[in-house]
C-alpha cells in the first residue's frame, strides 16, 4: 500500500509540477515584462504559482478520495458520466476559489496587484490631461469640438478600469469581463484532463488484476498498479 500511495503522490507532484513549469516557461519567454517586473510583482507571481500548485493537488486528491469511496468505476456508465461532470465542476470550483481566496488572504493576488498598478496609471493619466483636482467626472457627453477632450477623459476608464464616481471617489470596473469565465472554464478543462488520466489508470489497474497468472514470464503479483 505504501508503494502504491508513493507512486500516486509522485504522479500528482509531477503532473501539477509539470503544469506549473509550463506556465513558468511561457511567462519567462513570452510575458516576462507583464509578470516578472518589478521584483514585487515577480514575487507575487511565484507565490501564485505555488498556491495554484498546492490547490491543484488538494482538490484532485479530495476528488479521488470521494470517487474511491463510492467505487465509481463499478457503477453503470450513465452514472459514471454524471459523476464525471459533477466531480469536474465541484473540484474545479474548489480549486479556483480556493486558490483565489488563499492568494487574497496571503496578500499574493496578482489581480489585486494589477488593480493597484492600474490605479496609479489612472492617476497619472489625470495629471497628463490636466484634470487632476477638477470635477471633470461630472461632465456629460458634449457635442462638437469638445468631444475629443471628453473621449480623452473617458479613456482613463477604458485603459485602466478606474474612474471617479459622482462623488469623486475612485471606483474599479474590470474591462476584461471575459477573464473570469476564461479562468474558470480553463480550470474545468484541467480537472477534466486530470480525471481522464486518473480514470485511464483505474482501467489499466483493473485490467492488470485480471491478467492470467503468468504473462511474458512476469508473475502477476509483480505488476505495479500506479493509481490505486
Amino acid at each position: 500500500m505504501f508503494k502504491l500511495n508513493k507512486r500516486y503522490w509522485v504522479c500528482q507532484v509531477l503532473g501539477w509540477g509539470g503544469w506549473t513549469m509550463i506556465n513558468l516557461f511561457f511567462v519567462y519567454f513570452f510575458a516576462s515584462d507583464m509578470y516578472l517586473a518589478p521584483p514585487e510583482k515577480r514575487k507575487i507571481f511565484f507565490l501564485v504559482l505555488l498556491i495554484e500548485f498546492a490547490w491543484g493537488i488538494i482538490a484532485t486528491h479530495l476528488l479521488r478520495f470521494g470517487l474511491k469511496n463510492i467505487q465509481w468505476m463499478r457503477l453503470p456508465s450513465q452514472k459514471i458520466i454524471v459523476l464525471f461532470i459533477i466531480g469536474v465542476t465541484l473540484t474545479g470550483l474548489l480549486c479556483y476559489y480556493g486558490s483565489k481566496h488563499t492568494a487574497l488572504r496571503s496578500n499574493s493576488s496578482l489581480v489585486e496587484y494589477e488593480k493597484k498598478e492600474y490605479l496609479q496609471r489612472a492617476i497619472e493619466r489625470e495629471k497628463s490631461l490636466n484634470v487632476a483636482g477638477t470635477q471633470y467626472y461630472l461632465l456629460s457627453k458634449p457635442a462638437g469640438k469638445d468631444s475629443s477632450f471628453y473621449k480623452a477623459v473617458i479613456s482613463i476608464k477604458s485603459s485602466t478600469g478606474w474612474y471617479r464616481n459622482k462623488k469623486g471617489e475612485w471606483q474599479y470596473e474590470d474591462q476584461r469581463r471575459g477573464r473570469f469565465w476564461w479562468d474558470i472554464i480553463f480550470t474545468f478543462i484541467l480537472i477534466a484532463l486530470w480525471l481522464l488520466i486518473y480514470s485511464l489508470g483505474e482501467i489499466i489497474s483493473v485490467s492488470v488484476i485480471f491478467l492470467p497468472p503468468k504473462m511474458n514470464g512476469i508473475a502477476c503479483d509483480e505488476k505495479v498498479i500506479l493509481f490505486q
